[in-house]
């Protein structure tokens, strides 16, 4: 069940491992160009960064107005806690550039995590 705020953006989020696909990709900052590799993600509802990776990219933060539920598969409240910032990534696939909101939380073993803000904007194709 998801909350819906007055203004008709939810403030619950979720993700769920079920659906997902490991996606290679270069990220390119001012300073360094490195390899990595994003989770993509159907059962997402946002897209995420690993907040110890956001701390490595020296890029901005912002502040969210209220803070992000997080749920896992089974339900119950992720573990890390609420989610209070994210960041901008430009994301270029496909010849298409987007600039689109990462939340910063800790992921685990993933770095970053691709979902349904991605899969609707580019609408990749994918052997599942």
């Amino acid at each position: 069940m998801t909350m819906q705020r007055t203004d008709g953006q939810s403030n619950t989020v979720y993700i769920r491992r079920i659906r997902m696909l490991n996606l290679p990709f270069h990220l390119q900052t001012m300073c360094h160009k490195t390899k990595e590799v994003a989770l993509i993600y159907s059962g997402a509802t946002k897209n995420f960064l690993n907040i110890e990776v956001w701390k490595s990219l020296n890029i901005r933060q912002f502040k969210l107005d209220k803070l992000l539920t997080v749920y896992n598969v089974d339900g119950t409240e992720n573990c890390q806690g609420k989610i209070d910032s994210y960041c901008l990534l430009k994301i270029h696939y496909q010849g298409k550039m987007l600039r689109m909101k990462f939340y910063l939380t800790r992921l685990g073993k993933d770095y970053f995590i691709l979902g349904y803000p991605f899969l609707f904007m580019f609408n990749p194709f994918m052997d599942w």
